[in-house]
């Protein structure tokens, strides 16, 4: 493994693939990300494939491209915004939206959290000095005692904008971590989901469930891939939920035969079957299955510029 650090955009300006560029980044020790209209200032993250149980020791792909999607976003997320990011692994999307001055909370299982937290004590000085905070905290999703505590220590204040990026690629887990991100969201929350289809079940399973806790779903996977030449070659999906609603939870819970616990945060080994052996985790950048939305009966909203073959109104 690489010591000195590479920077992200440098690599992704090269003429490698998307997947070559991933795979060199996973492989270093430290990755480093450069601030759109800060060139000088550099993001640096420490990385530990080795942590047990978990695979949240590194930078995954759609963390780098949910971060330099919220930097071009216009109009822009408001500064000094409260950010949770749910499932940050290292903390690279978190950090990047502190060093642009939003006040954040990465959150992780307990495996992953050291590496987190020692990622974020690195970077204090540069957030303080970009008029931003961030901090780590527990918050595993199928376990709600976590909330309430997280919740306390922000003044029962809750959050504005939610990030997730590669979070569902275990179904049982897709409810819980729905029902923790309604329950964490006030009525303006704007909830931005970056990711890979990773197991089809999650995949649709998300599909299903999102509207019953938010009544838009809108898909920005197509503005995504058209300024991200990664983002297409991976055919990554990204999702904004808004308008949370108040019967999502309890509407969701009625579904579910019964209540299922595992430590939330990234799966481990994403590529063998999950715990229940429902599932198992399809080849990555497969493309939304038309028919399976329609029978979902999601309600999405489209975002020009349109592609084939994407979610269509239900």
């Amino acid at each position: 493994m690489g010591q000195g650090g590479v920077i992200y955009q440098d690599l992704d300006n090269s003429e490698c693939s998307a997947s070559e560029v991933f795979f060199d980044l996973a492989n270093e020790m430290q990755i480093k990300y450069r601030l759109k209209d800060r060139p000088d200032t550099l993001v640096s993250v420490s990385q530990d494939p080795g942590i047990e149980n978990s695979t949240g020791g590194i930078v995954w792909e759609t963390a780098y491209l949910l971060a330099t999607f919220l930097e071009d976003k216009t109009p822009p997320i408001r500064k000094g915004s409260r950010v949770l990011e749910v499932g940050a692994g290292c903390g690279l999307l978190g950090i990047v939206m502190a060093h642009l001055g939003h006040s954040v909370i990465c959150t992780e299982a307990r495996e992953p959290l050291p590496i987190l937290e020692n990622n974020i004590e690195a970077a204090q000085d540069a957030i303080a000095r970009a008029q931003g905070s961030c901090r780590a905290e527990l918050l595993r999703w199928d376990f709600p005692e976590d909330r309430a505590p997280l919740l306390e220590k922000e003044g029962g204040k809750k959050f504005d904008v939610i990030l997730g990026t590669d979070v569902f690629f275990e179904k049982k887990l897709v409810a819980p971590l729905l029902e923790t991100i309604s329950s964490l969201s006030h009525e303006e929350t704007e909830v931005w989901l970056c990711f890979q289809e990773r197991c089809a079940d999650a995949h649709a399973e998300l599909l299903h469930l999102a509207p019953k806790f938010f009544a838009r779903v809108v898909d920005q996977s197509d503005i995504l891939q058209h300024k991200s030449e990664a983002a297409k070659q991976l055919d990554c999906f990204l999702l904004c939920l808004k308008d949370c609603t108040l019967d999502g939870y309890e509407a969701a819970r009625n579904e579910r035969p019964e209540e299922t616990r595992a430590d939330g945060g990234h799966e481990p080994e994403p590529n063998d079957k999950d715990s229940d052996g429902d599932c198992e985790t399809e080849k990555r950048g497969r493309a939304f299955d038309e028919d399976r939305h329609q029978d979902a009966g999601m309600p999405v909203e489209r975002k020009k510029p349109k592609r084939k073959k994407r979610l269509k109104k239900g």
